[in-house]
């Protein structure tokens, strides 16, 4: 999932790229009880459109969003608690 800020800092408007379609649905459409995993959904629709901000969600390809997609690949295999980085760990541009 990837994130950004558009305008000044009181500004509250909020986009937010996620790779998977399933969840950007899940995230725009009401849900009801009976649904799998309501509790979950209707926490993160709370969290995200029930604030003094504006919340934008769109879909990206994971190909468009390499770094995120490379550190969460990182996080299941670490077992330590965090991490730093002195470099990065992935080459961005073609070579």
């Amino acid at each position: 999932m990837g994130s950004e800020w558009h305008g000044p800092l009181d500004n509250r408007n909020i986009k937010v790229n996620l790779d998977s379609q399933i969840i950007v649905n899940k995230m725009k459409q009401p849900i009801t009880r009976h649904q799998p995993y309501y509790f979950i959904v209707k926490e993160c629709q709370q969290l995200a459109f029930n604030q003094n901000w504006t919340v934008s969600i769109q879909h990206c390809y994971r190909e468009a969003n390499r770094v995120a997609d490379h550190l969460t690949n990182l996080g299941v295999d670490q077992t330590a608690v965090s991490a730093s980085f002195e470099f990065p760990q992935i080459r961005l541009s073609p070579s």
